[in-house]
C-alpha cells in the first residue's frame, strides 16, 4: 500500500497542487498559512494510507477524519 499511496500522492501533487494552493490562499489569504495547510494535507494523506480517501487520481476529503 505504501508504494501505491506514494504514487497517488505524486499524481495528486502534479495534477492538483496549484488548485489546492489557490483554494487555501482564497480561504486564509496568507501565503505562509497556505504553505502550512497544503503541507499538512499531504502529510496527512501520506500517513493515513486509507484507500477510501483516494478516488481515482484525486482524493475524497470526506474520509479525512482524525
Amino acid at each position: 500500500m505504501l508504494k501505491e499511496n506514494k504514487k497517488r500522492l505524486e499524481i495528486l501533487y502534479k495534477k492538483h497542487n496549484d488548485w489546492l494552493r489557490a483554494v487555501c490562499f482564497n480561504i486564509c489569504n496568507d501565503r505562509d498559512m497556505t504553505d502550512d495547510l497544503v503541507g499538512e494535507l499531504y502529510l496527512y494523506l501520506a500517513e493515513k494510507g486509507n484507500k477510501k480517501i483516494w478516488y481515482l487520481d484525486s482524493f475524497n476529503l470526506g474520509y479525512c477524519k482524525s
